[in-house]
């Protein structure tokens, strides 16, 4: 069994989502996991990158889960996912989308993200999806495998 799986992680997470009631879903779903620490909400990319830009080093977070649809397709997800990695050193990016699309897929693992899930198949297990991605270069949820396979 890997060391991620047991209880010595203790992760800071950026969650970013247009969607009001997504966002307190996820910050929920992450609050009751003892490994996950929501440090930021953020409704929209402007402010998840204001947050980014003047919180201190030490608190930046190790992880960023983020609403890929909203972004500019999949050009802004390889954008911000390579700005995310340039700019935080080993942050692991996971992208969420309510629809599997194979482009912007290709286009998180191509800038280095480490999965793309689908919202609704997630949900409960979003941070064991996180700690699981902890030990994987790059993981997807069955609705985005199957868009992959079509």
């Amino acid at each position: 069994m890997n060391s991620h799986t047991m209880s010595n992680v203790n992760l800071k997470v950026l969650v970013m989502d247009i969607d009001y009631y997504a966002l307190q879903a996820i910050n929920s779903y992450l609050a009751w996991d003892r490994r996950t620490r929501v440090t930021c909400l953020a409704e929209s990319i402007e402010e998840m990158w204001t947050y980014i830009n003047r919180t201190p080093l030490a608190e930046l977070p190790d992880v960023v889960v983020l609403d890929a649809e909203q972004i500019g397709g999949a050009d802004g997800v390889r954008i911000h996912v390579e700005r995310l990695r340039q700019k935080i050193k080993n942050v692991m990016v996971v992208c969420l989308a309510r629809e599997p699309d194979i482009e912007m897929v290709e286009a998180a693992a191509d800038a280095g993200a480490r999965g793309f899930l689908l919202k609704g198949e997630v949900r409960l297990q979003i941070a064991w999806a996180i700690v699981f991605a902890l030990d994987h270069d790059f993981i997807i949820s069955p609705g985005s495998e199957r868009a992959g396979e079509q």
